[in-house]
């Protein structure tokens, strides 16, 4: 008996994940009675043609599909006419509607599909008005470019106002929704949203993070990470080149001034150095060693009108305070770490020898090349 109770059990699981590894799609088409009707897939590497079957006398036709591991897209194509839609984690959506009007079938089953499907609508009304705006011009009607313009981005604006509701919709199910408003372009190449725009990079960081939550591992959830890694890296290098560039100013006349604590917590500003030749030293005293030490040290007692200015990125502060106090130059430490930016710091040990006009001089030089330079000054 036991047995039969466990055959019972194990044959209700296998069904139940059989189940779970297709969807369906049903729908009636009133007019369609006997045509074909193709069911395409859109993936990362393009579209396929999953299946095919021809609609009943009454317009009824259906599809079962392998799922996938994430919200996918798909189109039903008959004839001339198509229809875009998403399945994501539901059992069945069903599209109910006439083939003459096609795009205004009804699809219900999946809310993130629902929502997908108004958008679309949204998206060919604005569509519509742009071209008819253009047509408009075209014709004589609208004789002002200007006021063209104007009219277009007042219509773009709105679409993409209601798109970014929906990527930030509080409901939580915007997956398939949200990922097409992002990508989707509208007539003439206008993109709502675009990864090269730093003020479009909240929306994308958005999707992602949803995404990466809900199906991590998927290849759509990796592509909208790729995407957000390319924008982080463009951000970087773009605040990279604008410090290149203040350094470069900085240096025609002087250098970027800092102001950091010391092991007393007194805040110590470089610019108070001016006027006299200043090494500008960048390490961690934790990883500086012996030798390296007493080279400073040498450097220091050697030439008494040189200031050495040693910049610190310590966590261990008491620690750092406990080796800075001995020193006979300027220790200060960096725990926000905002001078490694500042200075476009690669590595560490770092440093930049300034005149005593406040003319940077040197890069990375050796602590030999300092002794030089302030020969050469005497």
């Amino acid at each position: 008996m036991r047995k039969i109770f466990y055959a019972i059990v194990s044959s209700v699981i296998c069904v139940s994940c059989a189940q779970k590894e297709s969807f369906e799609v049903k729908g009636v088409l009133d007019d369609a009675g006997g045509k074909t009707v193709y069911m395409e897939h859109f993936g990362l590497k393009g579209s396929k043609i999953l299946d095919s079957v021809k609609v009943s006398p009454k317009g009824s036709f259906g599809f079962k599909v392998s799922k996938f591991d994430c919200p996918e897209f798909f189109r039903l194509k008959i004839d001339s006419a198509s229809y875009l839609f998403a399945v994501d984690s539901t059992e069945t959506v069903s599209i109910k509607g006439s083939l003459a009007d096609l795009q205004n079938a009804v699809l219900t089953g999946s809310k993130d599909a629902e929502n997908l499907r108004l958008m679309e609508k949204r998206l060919r009304l604005a569509e519509d008005t742009v071209r008819s705006l253009v047509n408009g011009f075209k014709n004589g009607l609208l004789t002002d470019r200007k006021e063209l313009d104007d009219k277009v981005l007042s219509v773009f604006v709105n679409y993409k106002n209601d798109a970014s509701k929906v990527i930030f919709s509080r409901d939580g199910c915007n997956f398939a929704a949200s990922y097409y408003v992002l990508y989707k372009k509208m007539i003439y190449g206008m993109e709502p949203f675009s990864a090269s725009l730093n003020s479009d990079s909240r929306y994308f960081y958005y999707v992602a993070n949803i995404w990466e939550k809900k199906y991590a591992g998927s290849a759509r959830a990796a592509q909208l990470e790729c995407v957000v890694k390319d924008i982080r890296e463009r951000k970087e290098a773009e605040r990279n080149e604008q410090l290149y560039e203040k350094l470069e100013r900085d240096e025609s006349r002087g250098f970027v001034n800092l102001n950091l604590p010391d092991a007393n917590g007194k805040l110590r500003s470089l610019e108070d150095l001016e006027g006299k030749p200043i090494f500008l030293y960048f390490a961690n005293l934790s990883l500086m060693s012996n030798y390296d030490i007493l080279d400073l040290k040498d450097l220091c007692a050697k030439n008494p009108g040189l200031a050495i200015y040693m910049v610190s990125f310590e966590e261990n502060v008491e620690e750092w305070k406990k080796s800075a106090k001995g020193l006979p130059w300027i220790c200060v430490n960096d725990v926000s770490g905002k001078a490694v930016l500042t200075y476009n710091l690669m590595q560490l040990p770092a440093n930049y020898l300034i005149a005593a006009n406040g003319t940077v001089v040197g890069r990375d030089v050796r602590v030999d090349d300092v002794r030089d330079f302030l020969k050469r000054e005497k």
